[in-house]
């Protein structure tokens, strides 16, 4: 999940370290989601982070970038999570520490999921955890069929 950290640097976010039981968690959490035939899931709790996308194999690697893409759904003068940002808010959050990520394979499919520890609440304090950047990233380097997603 080296996209997540560089996601972070650009928005000068310490990068997260991985955790073996958070990927454990999000496997299963992620199973639970796919039961009920749902495609993808956000929610968070106290202090974690949980996200999760089917995607056909062919674009899997775009999942990471798409929840960054949100970043065009984020108002950084008047910073407020809404359905369209919360994934590209989670990533880049300064005030996270370590994320578990897994993933497995669906018929036609990849379902990753990731679970993002927060040092704190992740409610509210959007201003100082989510700071804008200058890279523009559809320049660096990403897959074009990404845009597809």
């Amino acid at each position: 999940m080296n996209e997540i950290n560089k996601y972070r640097s650009w928005h000068n976010a310490s990068n997260l370290t991985s955790n073996y039981q958070l990927a454990q968690d999000i496997k299963r959490v992620s199973y639970v989601f796919d039961k009920k035939n749902l495609t993808r899931y956000l929610y968070f709790d106290k202090d974690h982070l949980y996200m999760g996308n089917l995607q056909t194999k062919g674009f899997a690697k775009c999942i990471v970038y798409s929840w960054y893409k949100q970043k065009e759904s984020y108002n950084f003068n008047d910073p407020k999570l809404n359905l369209d940002n919360r994934n590209f808010a989670g990533i880049v959050y300064k005030n996270a520490d370590k994320f578990g990520c897994g993933q497995f394979n669906r018929t036609g499919g990849i379902f990753l999921g990731c679970k993002i520890h927060m040092k704190g609440n992740f409610d509210n304090e959007f201003k100082e955890n989510i700071q804008n950047t200058s890279v523009v990233f559809e320049k660096n380097g990403f897959d074009p069929n990404c845009s597809r997603i």
